[in-house]
């Protein structure tokens, strides 16, 4: 089980804290009134996600926002008050991970909003230690997603074309991320993204943006070929769900 203490523990734990900011915006989870290095963070969140969804921002200047907020933004005295204010306690004990070992349930952090259709939903995600979210790609949307505890492998790829049967794809990211870490996916970068947990345990906070340019179809289930068709471009082939979990759950 993930507790306070586990994460306080060891060179991780601050930077867990800073990922769960996002449970605290807007919802009953402050324990006392944030302070005011965490309430702008939090907010500038929620506003780089409307932006998409109202236009303002391309999927690419998103991503960017996305990226430069995060990264800015983590110092000690927030990450100290997120450790304050949100008791990972309850968000995690006695997670169900299902038959699959994994499974995902919405949270509530002040950013869900809709607007001529489109959505931002969050969601906490965990996946069991030695399971994972098979490679997939999504249609009309866009995520952002932040480890809050354990340890992940994070693959993603470009996608270049689509056709009946299959997807034209280029490696973009193979990396080891730990609490505190996050990544992000749109139509225009790495929306071919595939998690597995190596060690423990893994949660995860998914910021979606929903239904952008049409509705939103997520989890389509990709095999990548491990031969590339041309230099560094890839087959990834559609396959069933059953199949998926068979070759990667």
């Amino acid at each position: 089980m993930v507790t306070r203490r586990g994460i306080l523990s060891g060179t991780a734990g601050l930077a867990a804290a800073a990922a769960l900011s996002e449970l605290a915006l807007g919802s009953d989870a402050w324990a006392e009134a944030p302070d005011r290095d965490l309430l702008s963070l939090t907010t500038e969140l929620s506003r780089i996600s409307r932006c998409l969804v109202i236009d303002n921002f391309t999927p690419v200047e998103w991503h960017n926002q996305l990226d430069s907020t995060l990264a800015k933004s983590f110092d000690h005295s927030t990450l100290q008050q997120l450790i304050r204010t949100v008791d990972i306690d309850q968000v995690t004990d006695g997670f169900d991970f299902g038959e699959k070992g994994r499974s995902s349930r919405d949270v509530d952090i002040g950013m869900s909003w809709e607007r001529a259709g489109k959505t931002i939903k969050t969601k906490l995600v965990g996946i069991d230690a030695g399971h994972g979210i098979p490679p997939h790609v999504h249609e009309n949307m866009a995520t952002a997603t932040i480890v809050l505890s354990g340890q992940v492998r994070l693959r993603q790829f470009d996608r270049l074309g689509r056709y009946d049967s299959s997807i034209l794809v280029r490696p973009s990211v193979d990396q080891v991320q730990t609490a505190g870490q996050w990544s992000s996916i749109s139509r225009d970068r790495g929306n071919l993204h595939w998690f597995t947990a190596d060690d423990g345990p893994v949660f995860l906070l998914n910021i979606n943006i929903e239904n952008l340019g049409g509705e939103a179809v997520p989890g389509i289930r990709v095999a990548v070929e491990d031969t590339p068709l041309r230099s560094d471009v890839h087959v990834a082939r559609f396959i069933s769900s059953d199949e998926a979990e068979a070759r990667f759950g």
